[in-house]
């Protein structure tokens, strides 16, 4: 429904600025989802899905720091597909589908069943 959309603006040094209406449709945390590695870590990835109401997905994976003199690293993808949006999430090169990023991914299928088609790896 439209109505739960709102109007988002990310700046983007060295770029555009990333503007869209949409939803937040899922969230995940890497501090979320470790067992053996202590919560209180100084570098951790946020993952954030959005539904656009132009029925695309933007989907901003961060690498997040508490370290003195880093800064967070954020990357942008806007997809047109389920296939796109995995691959957001993905660690590169290797195709890996970490914890952090498959949580998102079911959260986000939660919200938009046409995401369901990545949830699972075909061979």
């Amino acid at each position: 429904m439209t109505s739960d959309y709102e109007d988002f603006r990310f700046e983007r040094p060295g770029t555009l600025d990333l503007v869209f209406r949409g939803r937040v449709i899922a969230t995940a945390d890497s501090r979320d989802n470790t067992r053996k590695i202590p919560k209180d870590r100084p570098r951790w990835t946020e993952i954030v899905i959005y539904l656009t109401d132009s029925n695309k997905w933007i989907v901003l994976n961060a690498g997040c720091s508490d370290v003195p003199g880093e800064t967070d690293k954020e990357a942008f993808y806007i997809c047109s597909t389920p296939e796109e949006v995995q691959d957001a999430v993905m660690i590169k090169p290797a195709g890996v589908i970490t914890t952090t990023a498959a949580t998102a991914l079911r959260r986000a299928a939660e919200a938009d069943p046409r995401l369901k088609v990545v949830l699972q790896q075909r061979v």
